[in-house]
């Protein structure tokens, strides 16, 4: 992939999610370049892969084309151009259903209607690794070993 699309962060050897076996392939969208850059290698610690992108439109043409290779979005509300929720609607109208996180600075900004008509959490920053972790845990776990690796998780940092 070319730089031109995103930056690609992993570091297998900190998984604190030993216990799946299975490093998740996650999008990460800020047009914050320091935002993006600590998000992206918190992913990367917490063992999993992160294709980062400062444009929201790169992240919509990259999932587009790759429809089935992110196992989660981790989007900002506030861009240019933009907004975390319309970049959510434009995938969702071209078939891209990957689940989301959308991380923003003032959650009060993102409406109950645009809220409800995703389902997906809004989370205040700046966000803590554990938070994170617990959130990115939440669409692939049960509520009994999110609550186990997230102690793990605290005893590993």
């Amino acid at each position: 992939m070319s730089p031109l699309y995103g930056i690609f962060f992993q570091q297998k050897n900190m998984r604190l999610d030993s216990e799946s076996g299975r490093s998740l392939n996650i999008v990460v969208v800020d047009d914050d370049p320091d935002i993006l850059h600590i998000h992206s290698r918190y992913i990367s610690l917490l063992g999993h892969k992160a294709v980062a992108f400062a444009s929201p439109e790169r992240a919509i043409s990259y999932l587009m084309d790759h429809k089935n290779s992110a196992d989660l979005i981790i989007t900002d509300y506030h861009m240019p151009c933009i907004n975390g929720v319309e970049l959510l609607s434009r995938l969702r109208t071209s078939g891209v259903e990957t689940p989301a996180i959308i991380l923003t600075s003032a959650p009060s900004e993102v409406t109950n209607a645009e809220y409800s008509t995703f389902r997906t959490p809004v989370i205040a920053k700046p966000v803590k690794m554990q938070e994170l972790n617990r959130h990115i845990l939440s669409f692939f776990k049960t509520n009994a070993d999110v609550e186990s690796l997230i102690h793990r998780s605290a005893d590993a940092l």
